[in-house]
């Protein structure tokens, strides 16, 4: 009988992928999409989403809290990566939400 030996969740967004010197850039690339969600998955607008944000996310929105971050997700990664690999699975399913 199969036996489940690890499960894990990894993040794909682009604050993921993209070195932290480039976030401002995608919070610029979101304040013309179309396809912005709120948390009810209703279309919304990069305003609407701004209006509704706490205060205090702007103490957040720093270079040096992003390169913190951004190091974090990494070493997280790492350890995800790490765990799996001594797991040694025979099958691994991978599933995504695109």
């Amino acid at each position: 009988m199969a036996q489940i030996v690890a499960g894990a969740a990894i993040p794909r967004g682009p604050t993921f992928t993209t070195l932290p010197e480039r976030w401002a850039a995608l919070g610029e690339r979101d304040r013309s999409n179309l396809r912005l969600t709120n948390l009810t998955g209703s279309l919304t607008s990069y305003d609407a989403l701004l209006s509704q944000a706490d205060a205090s996310i702007q103490q957040g929105l720093t270079r040096a809290v992003w390169q913190r971050q951004f190091v974090a997700s990494q070493q997280a990664y790492a350890e995800v990566l790490e765990a799996f690999q001594s797991a040694r699975p025979d099958v691994a399913l991978v599933m995504g939400d695109d």
